[in-house]
């Protein structure tokens, strides 16, 4: 008679590491892993099919919707899925049969990126795993209107909604309040309020813990004060708040009146224009990292020594960071900003500032200053 022995601690643990290992390896990396030996496989498989990207312009996506329909242990592995049309080249069209057979509460985000096709979006938005998925991330203006997003906001199980949204995207108008804990909106051009408060006004103030947006242009400044307003009714349960732009994002600061009504914010990105050195003195006491993006970088197509390119320069309109105004305004007593432990300034590539003032004021009042490029530092918002 033949025992099997339940596994032990250590192997599970074993397991839990190789998970771990797995989530961060390519996906030539996995595919060799998952050939090292049986006791890889189901580490290696769970990294290769837990986020599954299709790119309709590649032919492959047929053979992994094979794979994926034929093989229910592998399709029970899916957790993320990410499609990417485009419009260049030839588009392969999938049948999401895959997709219906997983059951609802099977996906836990559902990404699109570069579509302009409605039709496609709602096949797969209509399969269970698609339809019930906590978080949606659509990166096409060219989908998103007003009704569109009425149609997501009543999924009951959604939480998180990230948008590229154009100027023109209309009225949303929704019955009840919606209950998102995470709004992500990425808009192309000028922002005026109005074009965002009709969504920020149907969801539920007392849920909703992030908010970001990103912006290609400034805040009207007409808008500034009831931007702040706005933000303050979802004051209860905002965690986390990001506002940042490519160029400037305000022509006046606001974020150092706005802050004082976000009491329960841990964490804060500020574009540039949107706050003074007086910010620091009016954090809420449970900020715990503040990032402060100052500058603008600037690029130009012209000849290089391998022939034309994008060169970086610095943008007009710079001005030096006041580096000694910040190191006063850190060096003071910590008032409310009892919990923050990391500061992080972004400079555009090719401006030099010495911070080694405000270094040595973060340190004595303990807190960690870290120093970021531009080139390297490019937040998503949608991500």
């Amino acid at each position: 008679m033949t025992s099997h022995a339940s596994p032990s601690a250590a192997q599970r643990a074993n397991d839990d590491i190789l998970l771990e290992i797995a989530f961060y390896l390519w996906k030539p990396d996995l595919a060799a892993m998952a050939l090292a030996c049986h006791g890889w496989l189901n580490a290696a498989q769970e990294g290769l099919y837990r986020r599954v990207h299709m790119d309709l312009r590649s032919r492959g996506v047929f053979a992994l919707e094979r794979t994926l329909y034929g093989s229910a242990p592998l399709r029970g592995r899916v957790r993320h899925l990410w499609l990417r049309r485009g419009d260049e080249g030839t588009v392969y069209y999938p049948t999401f049969r895959w997709l219906a057979l997983l059951p609802a509460g099977a996906l836990r985000s559902v990404a699109f990126a570069a579509f302009s096709d409605m039709a496609l979006c709602r096949d797969a938005l209509r399969c269970p795993a698609a339809r019930d998925a906590p978080a949606l991330v659509v990166r096409s203006t060219n989908l998103v209107f007003a009704a569109q997003i009425e149609e997501w906001l009543a999924r009951p199980a959604l939480r998180a909604l990230s948008l590229n949204l154009g100027l023109s995207f209309g009225t949303v108008r929704f019955a009840g309040a919606a209950r998102l804990r995470r709004l992500s909106v990425a808009v192309d051009g000028a922002v005026r309020l109005g074009q965002l408060a009709s969504l920020l006004d149907v969801l539920d103030p007392a849920v909703l813990e992030r908010f970001d947006l990103e912006t290609t242009y400034h805040l009207h400044p007409d808008d500034i004060p009831q931007w702040v307003a706005r933000m303050a009714r979802h004051a209860p349960a905002l965690k986390h708040l990001s506002i940042t732009s490519r160029h400037r994002v305000a022509l006046e600061p606001f974020m150092d009146d706005l802050v004082q009504h976000l009491p329960r914010l841990t964490g804060l990105h500020c574009g540039y224009g949107s706050f003074t050195p007086d910010l620091l003195a009016r954090l809420p006491s449970a900020v715990e990292e503040l990032t402060l993006v100052w500058g603008i970088d600037g690029s130009v197509f012209a000849p290089g020594a391998l022939g034309m390119g994008v060169v970086h320069i610095p943008a007009p309109g710079n001005v030096p960071f006041p580096c000694d105004a910040f190191s006063d305004a850190v060096a003071a007593p910590p008032g409310t900003r009892r919990a923050l432990r990391r500061i992080t300034v972004v400079l555009p590539e090719l401006v030099r500032a010495d911070l080694a003032r405000f270094g040595a004021a973060c340190a004595r009042s303990g807190v960690v200053l870290g120093i970021r490029s531009m080139s390297d530092f490019a937040v998503d918002v949608l991500e």
